[in-house]
């Protein structure tokens, strides 16, 4: 068996996830993947940093508390319309939220909770490593037929970006394992000598040590 430990989810707010792209993390929001910022400001994807400030403060003055007194709908415009400008208004969280959103909706994944990429990916398709790593060491799926003995699970930490742990990628594993010493071939014997028995216990590893009349081995 080869465990893999992707990067959990961190963090206990459920609207709030923090995975790491390149060296860096990347806060991605539940929202991200839901509602289009761009069209909540009224602004085309390309939008430079003066149209979206422009944009912004339009809206903001039509539809801020103290202009609709008592008017719920103006007030939640006007909170979604801060978040997107919050967003969009700074150059990092904009490439990131872009990035998010090329992504497309999580489909039947959601947002998991703090174990991790347990659920499906975009369109519902499972992500099962060990269905992914099945036959990596020569045999069919885990534990199939024409599986040979299984031997010690191998265990090994693989960081991910986000869309590469999201859309797949292909990445190089390094793993330490246990092989057998080039110069004796596993048998603890030096090259062209056999292996003898140790004459004092036979090959069993204990001797026999008399004490009185109980012998222990």
């Amino acid at each position: 068996m080869v465990a893999f430990y992707a990067r959990p989810w961190s963090g206990s707010e459920a609207d709030r996830r923090t995975v790491r792209r390149g060296g860096t993390e990347v806060t991605a929001q539940r929202e991200w993947f839901e509602k289009d910022y761009y069209a909540t400001l009224g602004i085309s994807k390309d939008a430079s940093s003066r149209e979206i400030t422009k944009a912004y403060r339009k809206l903001a003055r039509e539809l801020h508390p103290d202009a609709n007194p008592g008017d719920g709908a103006a007030e939640a415009r006007f909170k979604a319309v801060s978040s997107a400008y919050d967003v969009l208004s700074d150059e990092n969280r904009r490439a990131e939220y872009d990035q998010v959103r090329a992504v497309g909706p999580m489909g039947g994944a959601g947002f998991p909770g703090s174990g991790g990429f347990s659920g499906g990916f975009p369109g519902g398709a499972g992500f099962d490593l060990g269905d992914l790593l099945g036959g990596l060491f020569g045999g069919q799926g885990m534990g199939g037929q024409g599986a040979g003995r299984r031997g010690a699970d191998l265990e090994t930490r693989l960081t991910l970006s986000f869309v590469e742990a999201v859309e797949g990628a292909t990445t190089s594993v390094h793993l330490s394992v246990e092989a057998a010493c080039s110069n004796c071939g596993g048998n603890g014997s030096r090259p062209g000598t056999r292996p003898t028995a140790c004459v004092k216990c036979n090959g069993r590893g204990v001797q026999a040590d008399d004490q009185g009349p109980f012998s222990f081995s």
